[in-house]
This record gives C-alpha cells, sequence and structure tokens, in this order.
C-alpha cells in the first residue's frame, strides 16, 4: 500500500509542484504586464494616440512588451508538453 508521504517525497512530484509554480508566476508576469503595458504604453486617449508612438519605444514599455510575448510563449509551450503527456502517458498505453 502506499501512503500519501511516499507520495510527497518523490521527485516527480516535486518537479511537478515547481513546474506548477513557474506557471504560476508567468501567467501572473503576463497578466499584469498586458495591463500595465495598456496603462503607461498606449494611454486610451485622444493623446494617447499620438503619443504611443514615443512611449513605445521607452525602456520600461520594452520590458513589458518583453514579458507579454514571452509569457504567452511559455503559456502557449506549457499546454504542448501537457498535450503530449496525456497524448504519450493516456492514449498510447
Amino acid at each position: 500500500m502506499i501512503n500519501i508521504s511516499t507520495i510527497l517525497n518523490t521527485s516527480l512530484f516535486k518537479n511537478i509542484i515547481r513546474g506548477i509554480g513557474l506557471h504560476s508566476l508567468w501567467v501572473i508576469a503576463h497578466y499584469y504586464s498586458t495591463h500595465l503595458y495598456y496603462q503607461w504604453c498606449t494611454p486610451p486617449t485622444f493623446l494617447g494616440l499620438f503619443f504611443s508612438p514615443l512611449l513605445i519605444t521607452s525602456p520600461q514599455c520594452k520590458a513589458l512588451l518583453w514579458c507579454i510575448v514571452q509569457g504567452s510563449t511559455m503559456i502557449e509551450t506549457l499546454w504542448v508538453i501537457i498535450g503530449l503527456w496525456c497524448t504519450t502517458n493516456l492514449v498510447i498505453k
């Protein structure tokens, strides 16, 4: 019989928890970066239309855009990994 402490101490379980934590950090970074980019780099005003070409070249806007793009890529990659795992472990076996 397998007890819960044996499962919690396995390296697979620890790696899964680390993966969930890392994924959660990317989701949070992506979420807040999109909202901050909207507020700081593309203001939703008439003047924002004219100032946005100047604002999007600023370092903070470039950093936010990097977080948006990388966050999206990491989230997409995780779904591919989950899909591959399900295919190999659930469908094939």
